[in-house]
C-alpha cells in the first residue's frame, strides 16, 4: 500500500480516493463468495452450519462476529484475514494527509500500541481483542520494507543470498527456543525475504505466467477451498481416483484446477467488475491516478535519486 498508493500522500481527496479502490478490488469477490456459503447456510440450516444471521451481516460489512459455538470466524471462512486487511486500510487512510515517512510511522505507532494493549489483556470487546492480535504486526513490516525501497537503497547480491537464508534460519530458531506465534514464524521471515527480493541490485526476472497468476492471486486465495471441497468430494466418491493411495494426485489435481479457476474467475468476475465499478466509483483526479513504475523500472521513478546516487546498504557484503 504504501508503494502502490505513493501519488496519494498529501493529496486533496487521498482518503476518499484510497478506500474507494481498496473497496472496488476487495468487496465484490468476496461478496460474492460469502453470498454462495450463505445459499449453502440457508439450505442447511444456521444451526447446522454453526452461523446466524447477526454472523451473515456482520461477515459482509467485516465485522468480527463469533459463530455459535465460539470463534470469531466469518461466515465465510477465510475472510478473518480480511477483517484485519479493511481495518488496516481505514487507518492507513487517516494517515495520507502527510508524507510518505510520516503515514508509516504513525500507521506502524498505532498497531504496535494496539498489539501491545492485547498483550496487557486490557478489558476490550471480543472484536477488538480479535483485531488487536500480534498478527497485524505483519503490515507495519511490509510498510517498513517498503520505505526503505523508496529511500533508493539497494543490496549487493551477496546481501540478498545472506538475507534469503536468514529468511529460512530465524524459523528454524524459533521453533527450537519454544513454540512461536504466527507473526514470528511467518511475519518475521516473510519480511525479510521480501526485503532480499525488492532490494537487489540487478532486476529479478520474473515468469509472465508467475506475474499473471500473482494477479489473479486474490481469486486464488478466496475460491480454492471451492475447488477442494469439489475434488475431495469427487475422490471420496471415488469419481476418478483414491485420494489415500494417491495423495500426490490428489494435491496436483487441487492445485491445478484452483488455479485454472482463479484465472477463470480473475479475467471473466473480477476485471469486468472492477472496470465497471471504476468507470463509476473510481474516476481520479489525474495526478492521483498516475500509478507508480513497475518494480523493474524502479531505477526510473520520477523524484528518485539516480542510481550512481543511492544508498548502497551493506554493499562490501
Amino acid at each position: 500500500m504504501v508503494y502502490s498508493s505513493e501519488r496519494l500522500f498529501q493529496e486533496r481527496g487521498s482518503v476518499r480516493i484510497f478506500l474507494t479502490k481498496r473497496v472496488i478490488r476487495i468487496v465484490p469477490l468476496y461478496w460474492a463468495m460469502t453470498s454462495v456459503m450463505l445459499l449453502r447456510v440457508v439450505l442447511r440450516g444456521f444451526a447446522e452450519s454453526d452461523a446466524s444471521p447477526t454472523l451473515a451481516l456482520a461477515s459482509y460489512f467485516f465485522i468480527p462476529y463469533p459463530r455459535p459455538s465460539g470463534p470469531m470466524d466469518p461466515l465465510y471462512g477465510l475472510g478473518w484475514t480480511l477483517n484485519y486487511e479493511m481495518m488496516f486500510y481505514l487507518i492507513f487512510a487517516c494517515t495520507l494527509f502527510a508524507r510518505r515517512a510520516v503515514s508509516v510511522a504513525v500507521t506502524s505507532f498505532i498497531l504496535v500500541a494496539m498489539t501491545i494493549a492485547h498483550s496487557l489483556q486490557l478489558p476490550m470487546p471480543r472484536q477488538l481483542i480479535f483485531l488487536t492480535e500480534p498478527v497485524i504486526l505483519e503490515f507495519a513490516f511490509g510498510m517498513v520494507v517498503a520505505l526503505i525501497y523508496r529511500s533508493g537503497a539497494i543490496l549487493s547480491p551477496m546481501a540478498c543470498y545472506a538475507l534469503t537464508i536468514l529468511a529460512f534460519i530465524v524459523p528454524a530458531v524459533l521453533w527450537w527456543t519454544g513454540p512461536p506465534t504466527r507473526w514470528e514464524l511467518w511475519g518475521i521471515p516473510s519480511a525479510i525475504l521480501v526485503a532480499s527480493i525488492v532490494l537487489a541490485k540487478k532486476p529479478i526476472f520474473v515468469p509472465l505466467f508467475l506475474v499473471a497468476l500473482g494477479d489473479a492471486s486474490y481469486a486464488l486465495y478466496l475460491i480454492h477451498p471451492a475447488v477442494n471441497f469439489i475434488v475431495r468430494h469427487a475422490a471420496d466418491r471415488s469419481l476418478f481416483f483414491n485420494p489415500e493411495s494417491m495423495p500426490w494426485l490428489y494435491l496436483a489435481v487441487s492445485l491445478c484446477l484452483s488455479i485454472l479457476a482463479a484465472f477463470a474467475v480473475h479475467y471473466w468476475f473480477e476485471r469486468p467488475v472492477s472496470k465497471f465499478l471504476k468507470g463509476r466509483f473510481g474516476k481520479l483526479p489525474k495526478r492521483a491516478a498516475a500509478e507508480p513504475r513497475l518494480l523493474l523500472e524502479r531505477h526510473s521513478v520520477p523524484k528518485t535519486p539516480g542510481p550512481e546516487n543511492r544508498v548502497r546498504m551493506w554493499e562490501s557484503l
